[in-house]
């Protein structure tokens, strides 16, 4: 009878161990999925700022594209060109020194004003919304 009682403590013994195995390795796997996951949204965020800083290098473009053509065409109503920043505070009405509320505030109400669904123009509310994402960027 000891010799049975020893057997089955053994048993008891060894899927104990086998359970603790098993539950290391899960606390492993669950471990290596959380850091998968946290590579994958620092990869989303850097993807994300790349789109944006492509965004901007663009509309720099266009304008120095633009400023080129104008000055080719020998225009006599010569003024010095806004910054893409200030154009993009004139756009959304902001001064100097705003905040970041500030600025989420002038773009949700400029946005409902030139929104297509309000009566605005999706030229302009396209406008508004590029210059939202270049002051907030």
């Amino acid at each position: 009878m000891d010799d049975y009682l020893t057997r089955r403590r053994r048993s008891a013994e060894a899927l104990s161990d086998i359970e603790r195995e098993f539950q290391a390795m899960r606390d492993h796997v669950l471990r290596q999925k959380e850091m998968e996951n946290e590579i994958y949204r620092e990869f989303q965020a850097m993807r994300d700022h790349i789109h944006i800083l492509r965004q901007k290098e663009q509309a720099q473009r266009r304008f120095e594209h633009d400023f080129k053509r104008h000055n080719a065409e020998g225009s006599a109503d010569y003024h010095q060109p806004r910054s893409k920043y200030e154009e993009a505070m004139s756009i959304l009405g902001l001064e100097h020194g705003f905040s970041q509320g500030d600025l989420k505030k002038a773009w949700k109400k400029k946005a409902f004003d030139t929104h297509p669904d309000h009566g605005g123009s999706s030229e302009k509310f396209q406008e508004v919304t590029d210059a939202y994402n270049f002051l907030r960027a």
